[in-house]
Protein backbone atom coordinates (compact mmCIF):
# COMPACT_ATOMS: atom_id res chain seq x y z
CA UNK A 1 0.00 0.00 0.00
CA UNK A 2 2.79 2.38 0.95
CA UNK A 3 4.64 1.56 -2.28
CA UNK A 4 1.51 2.27 -4.35
CA UNK A 5 1.15 5.62 -2.58
CA UNK A 6 4.67 6.62 -3.56
CA UNK A 7 4.07 5.49 -7.14
CA UNK A 8 0.93 7.63 -7.25
CA UNK A 9 2.85 10.67 -6.02
CA UNK A 10 5.59 10.12 -8.59
CA UNK A 11 2.99 9.78 -11.34
CA UNK A 12 1.34 13.04 -10.33
CA UNK A 13 4.69 14.84 -10.26
CA UNK A 14 5.68 13.41 -13.64
CA UNK A 15 2.41 14.36 -15.30
CA UNK A 16 2.39 17.86 -13.81
CA UNK A 17 5.64 18.77 -15.54
CA UNK A 18 4.88 16.96 -18.80
CA UNK A 19 2.91 19.77 -20.40
CA UNK A 20 3.16 23.41 -21.38
CA UNK A 21 0.00 25.24 -20.39
CA UNK A 22 -0.42 28.98 -20.94
CA UNK A 23 -4.06 29.59 -20.04
CA UNK A 24 -4.09 33.20 -21.21
CA UNK A 25 -2.31 32.38 -24.47
CA UNK A 26 0.44 34.49 -26.01
CA UNK A 27 0.28 38.12 -27.02
CA UNK A 28 2.13 37.69 -30.32
CA UNK A 29 4.11 40.64 -31.68
CA UNK A 30 5.51 39.70 -35.10
CA UNK A 31 7.99 42.60 -35.05
CA UNK A 32 9.72 41.64 -31.81
CA UNK A 33 8.97 37.94 -31.46
CA UNK A 34 11.16 35.16 -32.83
CA UNK A 35 8.38 32.91 -34.06
CA UNK A 36 10.29 30.51 -36.32
CA UNK A 37 13.74 29.47 -37.49
CA UNK A 38 15.64 32.42 -38.96
CA UNK A 39 13.17 34.95 -37.44
CA UNK A 40 10.87 35.16 -40.49
CA UNK A 41 9.81 33.20 -43.57
CA UNK A 42 12.79 34.55 -45.54
CA UNK A 43 15.28 33.75 -42.73
CA UNK A 44 16.73 37.25 -42.52
CA UNK A 45 17.92 36.67 -38.91
CA UNK A 46 17.26 40.35 -38.20
CA UNK A 47 15.97 41.51 -34.81
CA UNK A 48 13.59 44.45 -35.23
CA UNK A 49 13.27 45.13 -31.52
CA UNK A 50 13.40 48.80 -30.55
CA UNK A 51 15.53 47.95 -27.52
CA UNK A 52 19.10 49.23 -27.34
CA UNK A 53 21.72 46.51 -26.94
CA UNK A 54 25.09 47.96 -26.00
CA UNK A 55 27.95 45.86 -24.60
CA UNK A 56 29.09 44.81 -22.11
CA UNK A 57 26.24 42.39 -21.41
CA UNK A 58 25.55 40.70 -18.08
CA UNK A 59 24.29 37.17 -17.53
CA UNK A 60 20.97 37.22 -15.66
CA UNK A 61 20.20 33.50 -15.55
CA UNK A 62 20.99 30.07 -16.94
CA UNK A 63 18.78 27.02 -17.38
CA UNK A 64 20.08 23.44 -17.45
CA UNK A 65 18.14 21.38 -19.98
CA UNK A 66 20.15 18.18 -19.33
CA UNK A 67 20.61 17.72 -23.09
CA UNK A 68 22.37 19.49 -25.94
CA UNK A 69 20.77 21.59 -28.68
CA UNK A 70 20.86 21.50 -32.47
CA UNK A 71 21.92 24.33 -34.78
CA UNK A 72 18.50 25.94 -34.39
CA UNK A 73 16.50 25.44 -31.22
CA UNK A 74 14.69 28.60 -30.02
CA UNK A 75 11.44 30.48 -30.51
CA UNK A 76 10.24 33.37 -28.31
CA UNK A 77 6.97 35.23 -27.80
CA UNK A 78 5.47 37.30 -24.97
CA UNK A 79 8.39 36.66 -22.65
CA UNK A 80 8.25 32.86 -23.07
CA UNK A 81 11.18 30.97 -24.59
CA UNK A 82 10.53 27.60 -26.26
CA UNK A 83 13.61 25.40 -26.63
CA UNK A 84 13.96 22.04 -28.42
CA UNK A 85 16.57 19.59 -27.13
CA UNK A 86 18.33 16.72 -28.83
CA UNK A 87 16.86 14.31 -26.24
CA UNK A 88 13.34 15.03 -27.52
CA UNK A 89 12.20 17.42 -24.79
CA UNK A 90 10.79 20.85 -25.60
CA UNK A 91 10.90 23.34 -22.72
CA UNK A 92 8.99 26.53 -22.01
CA UNK A 93 11.00 29.01 -19.94
CA UNK A 94 10.12 32.36 -18.38
CA UNK A 95 12.57 34.87 -19.88
CA UNK A 96 12.43 37.20 -16.90
CA UNK A 97 13.91 34.77 -14.40
CA UNK A 98 14.81 31.57 -16.25
CA UNK A 99 12.29 29.40 -14.42
CA UNK A 100 10.76 26.43 -16.20
CA UNK A 101 7.09 26.72 -17.15
CA UNK A 102 6.77 23.17 -18.45
CA UNK A 103 7.95 20.69 -21.05
CA UNK A 104 6.50 18.30 -23.62
CA UNK A 105 7.82 15.19 -25.34
CA UNK A 106 6.66 12.15 -27.30
CA UNK A 107 7.90 8.59 -27.68
CA UNK A 108 10.56 9.92 -30.05
CA UNK A 109 13.93 10.39 -28.41
CA UNK A 110 15.18 13.48 -30.23
CA UNK A 111 14.29 16.81 -31.80
CA UNK A 112 16.50 18.57 -34.35
CA UNK A 113 13.82 21.12 -35.13
CA UNK A 114 13.24 24.72 -34.14
CA UNK A 115 9.80 25.22 -32.50
CA UNK A 116 7.30 27.17 -34.60
CA UNK A 117 4.81 29.52 -32.91
CA UNK A 118 1.65 29.87 -34.94
CA UNK A 119 -1.50 31.52 -33.55
CA UNK A 120 -2.64 29.41 -30.57
CA UNK A 121 -0.54 26.35 -31.36
CA UNK A 122 3.07 25.32 -31.34
CA UNK A 123 4.46 23.17 -34.15
CA UNK A 124 7.05 20.68 -32.91
CA UNK A 125 8.96 18.01 -34.81
CA UNK A 126 10.22 14.99 -32.89
CA UNK A 127 12.56 12.69 -34.77
CA UNK A 128 14.99 9.97 -33.79
CA UNK A 129 14.95 8.14 -37.12
CA UNK A 130 12.65 5.42 -35.81
CA UNK A 131 9.70 7.33 -34.37
CA UNK A 132 9.10 10.61 -36.19
CA UNK A 133 6.26 13.04 -35.53
CA UNK A 134 5.11 16.42 -36.75
CA UNK A 135 2.80 17.79 -34.08
CA UNK A 136 0.44 20.65 -33.37
CA UNK A 137 0.41 21.46 -29.65
CA UNK A 138 -2.34 23.58 -28.09
CA UNK A 139 -0.54 25.58 -25.40
CA UNK A 140 -3.79 26.91 -23.92
CA UNK A 141 -5.21 23.46 -23.13
CA UNK A 142 -1.77 21.89 -22.68
CA UNK A 143 -2.52 19.03 -25.09
CA UNK A 144 -1.42 17.82 -28.49
CA UNK A 145 -4.04 18.93 -31.00
CA UNK A 146 -2.74 16.53 -33.64
CA UNK A 147 0.20 14.26 -34.40
CA UNK A 148 1.32 13.04 -37.79
CA UNK A 149 3.91 10.33 -38.27
CA UNK A 150 6.54 11.15 -40.82
CA UNK A 151 9.82 10.20 -42.40
CA UNK A 152 13.01 11.35 -40.74
CA UNK A 153 13.24 15.14 -40.48
CA UNK A 154 16.55 16.87 -39.71
CA UNK A 155 15.37 20.45 -40.15
CA UNK A 156 12.69 22.91 -39.04
CA UNK A 157 9.19 23.69 -40.33
CA UNK A 158 8.04 27.08 -41.57
CA UNK A 159 4.59 28.65 -41.85
CA UNK A 160 2.79 30.46 -44.65
CA UNK A 161 -0.92 31.31 -44.97
CA UNK A 162 -1.93 29.04 -42.09
CA UNK A 163 -0.05 26.05 -43.50
CA UNK A 164 3.28 24.48 -42.54
CA UNK A 165 6.03 23.20 -44.82
CA UNK A 166 8.97 20.90 -44.14
CA UNK A 167 11.43 18.64 -45.97
CA UNK A 168 12.53 15.09 -45.12
CA UNK A 169 15.62 12.97 -45.54
CA UNK A 170 13.69 10.87 -48.09
CA UNK A 171 13.58 13.89 -50.36
CA UNK A 172 9.93 14.79 -49.84
CA UNK A 173 8.43 18.19 -49.11
CA UNK A 174 5.12 18.30 -47.28
CA UNK A 175 2.46 20.95 -46.86
CA UNK A 176 0.10 20.45 -43.90
CA UNK A 177 -2.84 22.37 -42.51
CA UNK A 178 -1.56 23.79 -39.23
CA UNK A 179 -4.88 23.43 -37.40
CA UNK A 180 -5.57 19.79 -38.28
CA UNK A 181 -2.29 18.31 -39.51
CA UNK A 182 -4.03 17.20 -42.70
CA UNK A 183 -1.67 16.73 -45.64
CA UNK A 184 -2.40 19.17 -48.45
CA UNK A 185 0.35 18.29 -50.87
CA UNK A 186 3.59 16.33 -51.25
CA UNK A 187 6.52 17.01 -53.60
CA UNK A 188 8.92 14.14 -54.31
CA UNK A 189 12.56 15.02 -54.98
CA UNK A 190 15.37 12.69 -56.06
CA UNK A 191 17.66 13.53 -53.13
CA UNK A 192 17.33 14.22 -49.39
CA UNK A 193 16.77 17.55 -47.67
CA UNK A 194 18.72 18.48 -44.54
CA UNK A 195 17.70 22.14 -44.72
CA UNK A 196 14.57 24.07 -43.80
CA UNK A 197 12.43 25.71 -46.48
CA UNK A 198 12.27 29.47 -46.91
CA UNK A 199 9.55 31.52 -48.59
CA UNK A 200 9.58 34.46 -50.95
CA UNK A 201 6.15 35.60 -52.10
CA UNK A 202 4.58 32.44 -53.58
CA UNK A 203 7.86 30.50 -53.87
CA UNK A 204 9.11 27.83 -51.48
CA UNK A 205 12.92 27.65 -51.61
CA UNK A 206 14.99 24.70 -50.37
CA UNK A 207 18.36 23.11 -51.17
CA UNK A 208 19.14 19.37 -51.32
CA UNK A 209 22.30 17.38 -50.61
CA UNK A 210 23.02 16.95 -54.35
CA UNK A 211 23.43 20.71 -54.73
CA UNK A 212 20.08 21.67 -56.25
CA UNK A 213 18.18 24.71 -55.09
CA UNK A 214 14.47 24.18 -55.78
CA UNK A 215 11.76 26.80 -56.11
CA UNK A 216 8.25 25.37 -55.70
CA UNK A 217 4.88 27.07 -56.02
CA UNK A 218 3.53 27.09 -52.44
CA UNK A 219 -0.05 26.67 -53.64
CA UNK A 220 0.26 23.92 -56.25
CA UNK A 221 3.58 22.33 -55.24
CA UNK A 222 4.79 22.55 -58.84
CA UNK A 223 8.49 23.07 -59.53
CA UNK A 224 8.98 26.59 -60.93
CA UNK A 225 12.74 26.40 -61.39
CA UNK A 226 15.90 24.83 -60.01
CA UNK A 227 19.54 25.90 -59.84
CA UNK A 228 22.41 23.40 -59.67
CA UNK A 229 25.62 23.98 -57.75
CA UNK A 230 28.67 21.67 -57.67
CA UNK A 231 28.27 20.68 -54.02
CA UNK A 232 25.61 19.74 -51.51
CA UNK A 233 23.50 22.49 -49.96
CA UNK A 234 23.41 22.24 -46.18
CA UNK A 235 22.72 25.90 -45.40
CA UNK A 236 19.22 27.33 -45.22
CA UNK A 237 18.32 29.86 -47.90
CA UNK A 238 17.88 33.50 -46.91
CA UNK A 239 15.88 36.02 -48.95
CA UNK A 240 16.35 39.77 -48.78
CA UNK A 241 15.46 42.63 -51.14
CA UNK A 242 14.20 40.14 -53.75
CA UNK A 243 17.50 38.27 -53.85
CA UNK A 244 18.24 34.70 -52.72
CA UNK A 245 21.39 33.87 -50.72
CA UNK A 246 22.91 30.52 -49.73
CA UNK A 247 26.20 28.65 -49.48
CA UNK A 248 27.19 25.35 -51.10
CA UNK A 249 29.72 22.64 -50.37
CA UNK A 250 31.42 23.68 -53.61
CA UNK A 251 32.77 26.49 -51.35
CA UNK A 252 30.88 29.23 -53.19
CA UNK A 253 28.39 31.61 -51.66
CA UNK A 254 25.57 32.36 -54.11
CA UNK A 255 23.21 35.21 -54.90
CA UNK A 256 20.32 34.46 -57.28
CA UNK A 257 17.39 36.53 -58.43
CA UNK A 258 13.89 35.26 -57.72
CA UNK A 259 13.72 33.78 -61.23
CA UNK A 260 16.61 31.43 -60.44
CA UNK A 261 19.27 33.35 -62.39
CA UNK A 262 22.77 33.79 -60.99
CA UNK A 263 23.51 37.36 -59.91
CA UNK A 264 26.94 36.55 -58.49
CA UNK A 265 28.87 33.87 -56.64
CA UNK A 266 31.89 34.26 -54.40
CA UNK A 267 34.42 31.55 -53.66
CA UNK A 268 35.18 31.82 -49.95
CA UNK A 269 37.08 28.50 -49.73
CA UNK A 270 34.79 27.10 -47.04
CA UNK A 271 31.61 25.11 -46.63
CA UNK A 272 28.45 26.56 -45.10
CA UNK A 273 25.88 25.36 -42.58
CA UNK A 274 24.00 28.52 -41.63
CA UNK A 275 21.55 31.02 -43.07
CA UNK A 276 22.50 34.69 -43.42
CA UNK A 277 21.75 38.09 -41.91
CA UNK A 278 21.66 41.48 -43.62
CA UNK A 279 22.98 44.95 -42.78
CA UNK A 280 22.62 47.95 -45.05
CA UNK A 281 23.90 46.84 -48.49
CA UNK A 282 25.70 43.80 -47.11
CA UNK A 283 24.91 40.14 -46.54
CA UNK A 284 26.47 38.61 -43.42
CA UNK A 285 27.38 34.92 -43.75
CA UNK A 286 29.49 32.46 -41.78
CA UNK A 287 31.61 29.50 -42.83
CA UNK A 288 32.70 26.30 -41.14
CA UNK A 289 36.22 27.76 -41.40
CA UNK A 290 35.24 29.96 -38.44
CA UNK A 291 34.99 33.21 -40.39
CA UNK A 292 32.26 35.82 -40.43
CA UNK A 293 31.97 37.61 -43.79
CA UNK A 294 30.31 40.82 -44.84
CA UNK A 295 29.74 40.77 -48.61
CA UNK A 296 28.36 43.52 -50.81
CA UNK A 297 24.82 42.48 -51.61
CA UNK A 298 25.10 43.60 -55.26
CA UNK A 299 28.57 42.36 -56.22
CA UNK A 300 29.66 39.73 -53.67
CA UNK A 301 32.86 41.64 -52.95
CA UNK A 302 34.21 41.19 -49.41
CA UNK A 303 33.64 44.30 -47.30
CA UNK A 304 35.27 42.77 -44.23
CA UNK A 305 35.87 39.41 -42.60
CA UNK A 306 36.52 38.31 -39.03
CA UNK A 307 38.08 34.98 -38.08
CA UNK A 308 37.24 33.13 -34.89
CA UNK A 309 39.32 30.18 -33.73
CA UNK A 310 36.64 27.53 -34.21
CA UNK A 311 34.04 26.20 -36.63
CA UNK A 312 30.81 28.19 -36.97
CA UNK A 313 27.54 26.32 -37.51
CA UNK A 314 25.20 28.92 -36.01
CA UNK A 315 23.52 31.65 -38.03
CA UNK A 316 24.51 35.27 -37.44
CA UNK A 317 21.87 37.46 -35.81
CA UNK A 318 21.69 41.19 -36.50
CA UNK A 319 20.34 43.83 -34.13
CA UNK A 320 20.62 47.38 -35.47
CA UNK A 321 24.37 47.70 -36.28
CA UNK A 322 25.60 44.72 -34.27
CA UNK A 323 26.12 41.07 -35.24
CA UNK A 324 25.82 38.30 -32.64
CA UNK A 325 27.41 34.90 -33.30
CA UNK A 326 28.82 31.95 -31.41
CA UNK A 327 31.74 29.71 -32.39
CA UNK A 328 33.22 26.33 -31.55
CA UNK A 329 36.09 28.28 -29.98
CA UNK A 330 33.69 28.65 -26.97
CA UNK A 331 33.33 32.42 -27.44
CA UNK A 332 30.16 34.33 -28.17
CA UNK A 333 30.82 37.52 -30.12
CA UNK A 334 29.21 40.90 -30.60
CA UNK A 335 30.67 42.43 -33.77
CA UNK A 336 30.28 45.89 -35.27
CA UNK A 337 28.44 45.35 -38.56
CA UNK A 338 30.06 48.34 -40.25
CA UNK A 339 33.70 47.48 -39.68
CA UNK A 340 33.85 43.88 -38.44
CA UNK A 341 35.40 44.86 -35.11
CA UNK A 342 34.67 42.82 -31.98
CA UNK A 343 32.82 44.97 -29.45
CA UNK A 344 32.40 42.28 -26.80
CA UNK A 345 32.95 38.57 -26.37
CA UNK A 346 32.11 36.08 -23.65
CA UNK A 347 33.87 32.77 -23.07
CA UNK A 348 31.82 29.69 -22.20
CA UNK A 349 33.04 26.32 -20.96
CA UNK A 350 31.91 24.47 -24.08
CA UNK A 351 31.56 25.14 -27.80
CA UNK A 352 28.62 27.04 -29.28
CA UNK A 353 26.80 25.54 -32.25
CA UNK A 354 23.28 26.89 -31.73
CA UNK A 355 21.96 30.12 -33.25
CA UNK A 356 21.21 32.82 -30.68
CA UNK A 357 17.94 34.75 -30.59
CA UNK A 358 17.08 38.25 -29.41
CA UNK A 359 13.82 39.29 -27.80
CA UNK A 360 13.53 42.92 -26.76
CA UNK A 361 16.68 43.42 -24.67
CA UNK A 362 17.19 39.72 -23.89
CA UNK A 363 20.00 37.82 -25.61
CA UNK A 364 19.53 34.03 -25.46
CA UNK A 365 22.50 31.72 -26.04
CA UNK A 366 23.05 27.96 -25.69
CA UNK A 367 26.25 25.98 -25.66
CA UNK A 368 27.26 22.34 -25.39
CA UNK A 369 27.21 22.27 -21.59
CA UNK A 370 23.46 21.60 -22.08
CA UNK A 371 22.46 24.99 -20.68
CA UNK A 372 20.67 28.08 -21.95
CA UNK A 373 22.06 31.47 -20.92
CA UNK A 374 20.26 34.79 -20.92
CA UNK A 375 22.12 38.12 -21.07
CA UNK A 376 20.97 41.74 -20.91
Amino acid sequence: MKRNYYLLILTILFCSCSSITLREGLNINEKEDWLEVGKDEGKSNISYSNSILNPPFSKIWNFNAEAAFGRNAFAVSDGVLFASCLDGNVYAIDLKNGSGIGKVFTKSKSSFSNPLILNNILIFIFCDGVINYVTGYDFISGEFKWKKTSEKIMSSPIAKNGNIFYGTTKGNIYKLNSETGKQILKYENDSPFLTSPSVFSELLLIGDIYGKLLALDINSGELRWSYKTDGGIYSDVSVFNEKIFFGSDDKNFYCLDTGGNLVWKKNLDTKFLSSSAFFSDNVICTGVNGKVYSLNINTGNIVWEYETKGTITASPVLHKDKIFIGSYDKFFYCINANRGEVLWKYEFDERIRTSAVIWKNYLIIANDDKSIYCFK
